[in-house]
């Protein structure tokens, strides 16, 4: 009779070992990594999944990937991104800039939602783009190497006024390349006695709390023509008439003849360029001046 209660008990311990390993639920194992390629509006979120217990080939789960939110510890509730695989890896976008955001790893089955270790991610800065107003102006030019660097126009024009230095040539202002205009307005500020005249105008300038203005070059003006004025932003005057009947002439700072009588120009309404007709230095024409940031 004991040797039967024995056979029995063996029996029954048996069973119920197998039952046990017939019915162990394979699960995941969730891990969070580092949130990478973050940027203003987006981000590349990174996980794994790991199967459990080991040689566990049926994985029955009915969703996984990733929840992320605003707010700590984020659930299936919030934003929701379903990626297949072990080696989970995901791109979002439509975020806020400077802003804090919270992830986590997660798979769903039919015994509830389960979440890995949460990572916490700050996107950048919002990126700076052209027609922006900043720094006392609108963003005419970003740098093409360091993009937290570049040229604004004030949105409104100084008085019309003479280029200035008739008969003189300024070598030291002969420059038409984006990044010029600075120097090219600081040499004819030394070098001009005129009352009022473009440069000068500029140079004095105090506007929207910045007082480091200039009168562009000859380049930095194209680009305020093409990358603005045909795009309906800045406010650029086309329809005052000056003289010999022309409209929307606008100075730049390049010298454009060496023997001193005119400047380069930039005509707004078609985007053409000219030192002599147009371009006399003693014609009122057009200013608008620029400061870098």
């Amino acid at each position: 009779m004991k040797k039967l209660w024995l056979l029995s008990l063996l029996i029954l311990c048996s069973c119920n070992e197998d039952e046990g390993t017939d019915n162990n639920d394979c699960n995941y194992i969730p891990q969070t990594l580092e949130t990478t390629n973050i940027a203003a509006y987006s981000a590349t979120l990174n996980g794994t999944l790991s199967k459990t217990p080991e040689g566990c080939e049926t994985i029955n789960n009915t969703e996984q990937g990733f929840v992320y939110a605003s707010t700590i510890q984020p659930t299936v509730a919030d934003y929701k991104v379903n990626v297949n695989g072990t080696s989970l890896t995901a791109n979002i976008e439509n975020l806020n800039p400077e802003s804090n955001y919270y992830v986590r790893t997660f798979y769903s089955n039919a015994n509830g939602d389960f979440y890995g270790n949460e990572v916490e991610f700050t996107t950048t800065e919002e990126p700076i783009a052209i027609g922006d107003y900043l720094a006392g102006g609108i963003v005419f030019y970003i740098d093409p190497n360091d993009p937290t660097h570049g040229l604004v126009c004030a949105d409104e024009d100084l008085d019309q006024g003479w280029w200035g230095c008739y008969g003189t040539y300024i070598s030291g202002a002969s420059a038409t390349a984006v990044g010029t205009g600075q120097a090219n307005t600081t040499a004819i500020v030394n070098s001009c006695d005129d009352a009022y005249f473009a440069a000068k105008a500029c140079d004095n300038l105090v506007y929207n709390g910045y007082d480091d203005w200039f009168l562009p070059s000859k380049d930095e003006l194209l680009l305020m023509y093409t990358n603005l004025h045909l795009n309906g932003a800045g406010n650029f005057d086309t329809t005052t008439p000056l003289p010999y009947g022309y409209k929307g002439l606008y100075w730049s700072s390049s010298d454009g003849e060496t023997d001193g009588n005119a400047a380069w120009i930039v005509h707004f309404t078609d985007g053409s360029s000219y030192t002599y007709d147009v371009g006399i230095k003693n014609n009122p024409l057009l200013i608008r001046p620029v400061r870098a940031f």
